[in-house]
């Protein structure tokens, strides 16, 4: 199985000295959301974090061996 992501929220200025606020995924199908966090990407599902890796298509591995 392929899991497929949709694009929910573009990357958005913070503000001066905030920075940038990453984009957010959703898995299609599901009610997972992924974004990208300091340094690793995070999936999460009904506001609890449900898998955690280091790039996107590893987290994607990690959600479809959980689901």
């Amino acid at each position: 199985m392929t899991l497929q992501i949709k694009k929910i929220s573009s990357t958005a200025w913070a503000g001066n000295g905030f920075g940038n606020e990453a984009a957010s995924w959703a898995i299609v199908g599901t009610d997972i959301v992924v974004w990208k966090g300091v340094s690793r990407w995070t999936a999460t599902k009904g506001g609890k974090t449900f898998a955690r890796a280091d790039t996107r298509s590893d987290l994607l591995e990690v959600v479809e061996a959980k689901i």
